[in-house]
């Protein structure tokens, strides 16, 4: 249970990787494509560089929060299975999403 769990968690964090890397390829082709340099030089201007800061900061957040999620469910389990090595390793996880 725990090894599927920790496959989980390793998905969720390669999906937040490729996501960040979708938002920026979002962003710069929106500046650059299809557009002259004066256009691009506009178009710098007019993106809202602040959300795009957001976005990017919110990532690890929701990120951290679905991991600590998973690890949370397995505190759950090992506790009720009185499993201590394997709650103290979750424990840890979850603790360490904070």
């Amino acid at each position: 249970m725990s090894e599927k769990t920790i496959e989980i968690i390793n998905s969720k964090k390669e999906i937040s990787d490729i996501l960040a890397a979708f938002i920026t390829l979002g962003v710069f082709s929106s500046i650059f494509t299809k557009s002259k340099p004066p256009q691009a030089g506009f178009n710098i201007t007019q993106t809202d560089w602040s959300l795009y800061a957001k976005a990017m900061k919110s990532l690890p957040v929701i990120t951290n929060r679905m991991i600590q999620s998973h690890a949370d469910d397995m505190v759950i389990h090992y506790h009720m299975h009185n499993n201590p090595k394997l709650l103290k390793f979750w424990l840890g996880v979850s603790s360490g999403c904070k």
